[in-house]
Formats: structure tokens, sequence, C-alpha cells
């Protein structure tokens, strides 16, 4: 069951620093009843804060929910962009519309936050479960399918899988924020529609 959708501005969904995109992030999987996991990495940011990959599993009703699957990752996006990938996640996750798209789909999605610890394995088990995977990267580093590429080649799990990037926007921009999430959501909802007709 979905919490209750509160709908946030766009510029409010970024954040300046790891530490205040997490607690976004946490913040909002958790309002849409998500189901959460995070690992840790064993050294600490540059400020002293907690790395984690966080992961938040979203799941429909529908049979279908455990055959077709979509990723959604700004793993490793700390650039110069603001974690983009990061307000990307944040704002969808308080999006009704995309929430309600998700639940009609009967796709499941499952999205992550954060650094690399353990993203190949964490990739690699939900790929293995799952009929047809479509892996959406929102970072600027591409470390979804540099990192997970080669550990579902190696598994045999890479012919499953369809890989996308989303166009990265310089955070020198004027408008980047509003361009960055405009982007997204245009690729997200075709790879929902996309997994849908499967």
């Amino acid at each position: 069951m979905i919490g209750a959708i509160d709908i946030i501005g766009v510029t409010d969904a970024f954040s300046a620093s790891y530490a205040a995109a997490r607690v976004k992030f946490l913040e909002a999987a958790a309002t849409a009843s998500l189901q959460i996991e995070s690992f840790n990495a064993s050294a600490l940011g540059q400020k002293g804060e907690v790395m984690a990959l966080d992961v938040a599993l979203q799941k429909t009703a529908s049979s279908k929910a455990a055959d077709n699957l979509l990723i959604i990752s700004s793993v490793a996006n700390q650039g110069a962009d603001r974690m983009a990938g990061s307000g990307v996640q944040v704002y969808i996750l308080h999006d009704a519309e995309w929430m309600d798209k998700v639940r009609a789909s009967g796709i499941s999605v499952l999205y992550l936050h954060g650094v690399e610890q353990s993203l190949a394995e964490v990739v690699k088990k939900q790929v293995a479960q799952a009929k047809k995977v479509t892996l959406i990267d929102l970072s600027a580093s591409h470390s979804l399918k540099a990192v997970v590429f080669p550990a579902l080649s190696d598994a045999n799990l890479a012919e499953k899988c369809t890989f996308s990037v989303v166009k990265s926007i310089p955070a020198t921009e004027p408008v980047w924020q509003g361009q960055t999430i405009s982007l997204a959501r245009q690729a997200l909802f075709k790879a929902v529609d996309a997994l849908h007709k499967i």
C-alpha cells in the first residue's frame, strides 16, 4: 500500500550534499511505504557522514510484479551536478502521477541511491528473480553499467536486461533542475510502458 503522496517542488527535490540527499530519499521512500534496505560502506564520507547504498523496492499486487522490473539508479552521482539523479528519485517518489503509473502497470521498481557498496550483488539478486529488466542510470558517472554489467554477464543474466542512460545536464545551465526532471520523467514513463507491454 502506497502512503499519501505529498507534492514536492522541483528545487526542493535536489540537495547540496550527500547527507541531505540521503535523508530526502529515505523519507520519500518511507512515506511511499516502500521496502527499504541499506548497505553501509566501510569508510565515512569526506565530512564524516555515513555512506551507504540505500535500496527501496516498490511492488504491486499484480502477478506481473515479479516478472518485469525497472531499476532506477542514482548511485555515485555526487559530483558537480549536485546529485541530479538523487533529485529525480526524490521527485518521482513524491509524484502521484508516477506512483499511479507504476501501480497500474503491474511492474516492480527498485530505486538505488548512494554509493556502490554491494551494488552488483543487490542488482544481480533482483535480476535473477525477474524475467525482464530495464536498468536506468540517472548518474553522471554511469556506475550502474560499469559496475553491474560485468557481474550480470558473469552470471549469464545480462541477456534479460536493457540498459538506458538519461542524459546528464550540467549544473551551470540556469534551468538544469527542471530539464533534468523533465528528461528523466520522459525516460521513466517510457520504460514503464515498454515493460508493461511484455
